[in-house]
Parts: C-alpha cells; sequence; structure tokens
C-alpha cells in the first residue's frame, strides 16, 4: 500500500483539515473506498499555525478526538493520521530575506505570492520523488492564493494516482458557531449559529469533492529539484512543446535486450524484455487492452513459450503471478526516468491500473528479428 499523505493549505479555520480527513473515512457514497492518510501536513501562514495550536490541540483536544474516532480503539498506537504541526516541520510559509529565513503572516503583494508559490512547489517535491507516495490535496482552505498555487503545483508535479480535493459542508456548519464545528461525532454537540439556535453536530453532512486535473509528473523531464515555481513552469511549457513536436517511436528486438525509444537506448533486463516484448507484439497486432493483470498471465506464459529456443535468456523461470508484470514494469519506469528526454515520455504509455496494454500504435512500434 502507498503511504498516502494529505498536504492541505490552511488559514484561521483548520476545520478543513478534520473535514477532509472525516469526508475521506466516512465517504457519503459507500461505493467508495475509505482512505485514512497516513500523514497530515498543513501549509499556512503564522496566524494559521497558531490557529492550529489553539483549535485543534488546545483543551477540547479536537485532533486526538478525531483520531479516535476514525481508528477506533487503536488510535493510541496506529501511527496515522500524524498531523505534522507547522512550526515543528517546517511548514509555515516563509521566503528568504537576505541570508536568513522569514516565517510569513499575510500573503499580501507579489513577493509573498512568490515566495508561496515556491515554498508550496518544494513541499510538493519532497513528496513526488519519494517511491511509493500517493498525495491527496486539499484545496479548501486558506487563502485563494494558496489554493490556487497548490493545485497548479499538483497539475505540474502530481502523478495519476494523485488526488485533489474539495471539501463542502451543508449550512449552517460551514458558517460561524459556537463552539466551533469540526466533524459529526465531536465531543461538542450543541453549536448554537448567531440567531441562538441549536444545531447538533451529529446531524452535519460533509462532503468530499474530487477536482480533476492533468498530471504532468510522468509525461515531463524534472529529476533536478527545481529552484522556483516559475522555472519549473518555463520547463514543462519547453517540454510540452517537445512532446508535441516529437511522437513516442520504439523499437525492440526479440533477441536483444535493448529498447530503443526515440534514439534513446535502454538495456533492459530479461523479464523486463519479455514483458516489454509481449507488449509491443500485442500493440502491434492490434489486440484489445487488458482489464487486469490476472488476465494477461496465461497470455504470457503461452507468449514465452511460444519464442525461439535462441531466446533462452528472455524465456526465463516460470511465470507465477501479478509480480511478473508489476515487478518488470515497475524497475523498467525507474529505468526509462533516469534515462530521462523520451525515454521517460514512454513511462504514460505503459500499462496501468485497469489497463495492461502499451498505449501506442502500431506503426510507432518497430519489433526486429
Amino acid at each position: 500500500m502507498p503511504h498516502t499523505i494529505l498536504i492541505a493549505v490552511t488559514g484561521m479555520s483548520p476545520a478543513v483539515l478534520t473535514e477532509t480527513v472525516w469526508a475521506l473515512a466516512f465517504p457519503e457514497d459507500k461505493s467508495t473506498e475509505p482512505i485514512v492518510p497516513d500523514e497530515v501536513v498543513a501549509i499556512t501562514t503564522t496566524d494559521g499555525d497558531e490557529a492550529i495550536g489553539k483549535q485543534l490541540f488546545g483543551p477540547d483536544r479536537v485532533w486526538d478526538d478525531l483520531r479516535a474516532a476514525v481508528l477506533g480503539e487503536s488510535a493510541v498506537t496506529d501511527k496515522r493520521l500524524c498531523l505534522q504541526r507547522p512550526s515543528g516541520a517546517g511548514t509555515i510559509i516563509s521566503r528568504k530575506i537576505g541570508g536568513t529565513r522569514q516565517w510569513l503572516k499575510d500573503i499580501s503583494n507579489e513577493e509573498e505570492n512568490t515566495a508561496t508559490a515556491d515554498f508550496i512547489i518544494e513541499k510538493l517535491w519532497g513528496y513526488v520523488e519519494k517511491p511509493e507516495t500517493r498525495l491527496i490535496a486539499s484545496i479548501s482552505g486558506g487563502f485563494k492564493t494558496m489554493s490556487a498555487l497548490l493545485f497548479s503545483g499538483m497539475s505540474l508535479l502530481g502523478r495519476k494516482d494523485d488526488l485533489i480535493t474539495h471539501v463542502l459542508v451543508n449550512a449552517p456548519y460551514d458558517t460561524s458557531l459556537n463552539p466551533r464545528f469540526f466533524f459529526p461525532s465531536q465531543k461538542s454537540q450543541p453549536l448554537v449559529d448567531r440567531d441562538g439556535k441549536i444545531w447538533m453536530a451529529a446531524d452535519a453532512r460533509i462532503r468530499l469533492g474530487l477536482v480533476p486535473f492533468v498530471a504532468l509528473h510522468d509525461l515531463l523531464e524534472k529529476y533536478q529539484k527545481p529552484r522556483s515555481y516559475s522555472e519549473l513552469v518555463a520547463r514543462c511549457r519547453a517540454n510540452v512543446a517537445v512532446a508535441i513536436q516529437s511522437p513516442i517511436e520504439i523499437t525492440i528486438g526479440q533477441s536483444r535486450p535493448l529498447l530503443i525509444v526515440n534514439r534513446q537506448a535502454v538495456k533492459l533486463s530479461p523479464r523486463e524484455h519479455l514483458v516489454m516484448l509481449f507488449l509491443a507484439k500485442r500493440s502491434k497486432d492490434a489486440q484489445p487492452a487488458l482489464d487486469a493483470y490476472g488476465d494477461g498471465l496465461p497470455l504470457l506464459m503461452a507468449f514465452r513459450d511460444s519464442l525461439k529456443p535462441d531466446t533462452a535468456k528472455i524465456r526465463g523461470d516460470k511465470i507465477n503471478d501479478e509480480s511478473d508484470f508489476t515487478h518488470p514494469l515497475s524497475s523498467l519506469r525507474v529505468k526509462l526516468r533516469k534515462t530521462g528526454g523520451n525515454a521517460e515520455r514512454l513511462v504514460s504509455y505503459l500499462p496501468e491500473r485497469g489497463r495492461l496494454s502499451l498505449n501506442l500504435p502500431a506503426n510507432q512500434i518497430l519489433i526486429e528479428d
């Protein structure tokens, strides 16, 4: 299972964190699989950090109560839902002035906007470059600038399995109540509005909206850490222009363990060679994509057995389970990304969840004897 990080921009109302966690763990649509993040990261200002301290970690211990509600009896030992306090985790937005770093109290001018953009990109980069991680970005809180920049950052650095969310709470729970609303099963149940009317927290409805976005991470070259948000944007624009101008073309040999992507050579292991040759042959023959790796196992075994005796290396050992697809594809993705350039672009054409195929047309694939 991937290590899941909920990263959110927050302001003076950190309830966006508790509401989003609740909506992920208890989805309104019962057919949706619950998600409990391992980590929760709040990107905020100094004022926002103070609000988190008072509202979530004050005498009411709201965050502890939320963990108990979501995790049950195992909340004491379960390491999930670890909220990194901004002041302790370096997630208060800051900017460099001379040789020092200054935390921001507000975001009200162009310099502070630029600092916020650079800060968000730096934080996202630290997570997307780690293997086996999944990001869920909440854009519901904080200044509008923060939400827009987090969305933009996720579009530039996000991957296909990452999510962008927006949490919605029905009225009047989305307004100022006394005490504050955080989640339906909170200990403070009677909540009073400005007119003196009483509302029960348990009656609130929280809905999580998924915001569609184009994840460019697998399409673009970005192995060097970007120095700034503007540099990353410029790099992505240049890479998109190249991608539009040059389609992906691959050459793979039956006896030589080499994959050539637009003149970039990538050496293959025997099992990577077998899987790529299998996928390339199916694409050349206009075979439909398979829905799952399990569906492809008998076909992969039959393909391996059909190979000529002089391809003993590629035939390899016995094929046992889905890992005979997932492991070589995972290692191949690493090789392609390290190679960079057009080779890296091939990653987005490889099989993904729900699609076992090489997503390239036949005229862009050459199989050599």
